[in-house]
């Protein structure tokens, strides 16, 4: 599958905006957990890869230059997808595939992210090992601080 992320449809159906395209990013537009196939939580992100093996992304662009703390869980919702966070388009900073994660179904993640003013991070849901086409949505749930941002 590719990066490319193409806006086609946009609704909102149970309070929960949905972008879709070839992959899909759903977000929890109210104030309480809502069920779609899993629990999403409260003004929470969801990402849905698409039946062609397109990724769905949320991107984070850097306001400036620094080191920024990201902390997170990735959480299957309703399947098995594979997850990571990249930044600007190729080097992973988190790998889902990872053989310690193995039968989790939440993912847990604290790094920091050394990025220059611009710098974009993804955080990716793929197709998961079994290539399910839909039920696969992953909640997304990141915290992202700066630790050591350079001055402007």
């Amino acid at each position: 599958g590719d990066y490319s992320f193409n806006l086609a449809v946009s609704s909102v159906a149970g309070g929960v905006f949905w972008w879709t395209g070839k992959a899909g990013i759903g977000k929890n537009l109210t104030d309480q957990a809502l069920d779609i196939g899993g629990s999403l939580a409260a003004h929470a992100v969801a990402l849905d890869p698409g039946r062609d093996g397109q990724r769905a992304i949320a991107r984070w662009t850097a306001p400036a230059g620094g080191i920024y703390s990201l902390n997170g869980t990735f959480s299957m919702l309703s399947g098995i997808t594979s997850i990571r966070i990249i930044k600007n388009g190729s080097v992973v900073l988190f790998d889902g595939s990872d053989p310690s994660y193995v039968g989790m179904t939440e993912l847990p993640f604290s790094l920091a992210a050394d990025v220059a003013a611009g710098d974009v991070l993804d955080f990716v849901a793929g197709l998961g090992e079994y290539g399910w086409t839909s039920a696969d949505a992953t909640r997304c749930k990141v915290t992202i601080t700066p630790a050591q941002v350079e001055a402007k």
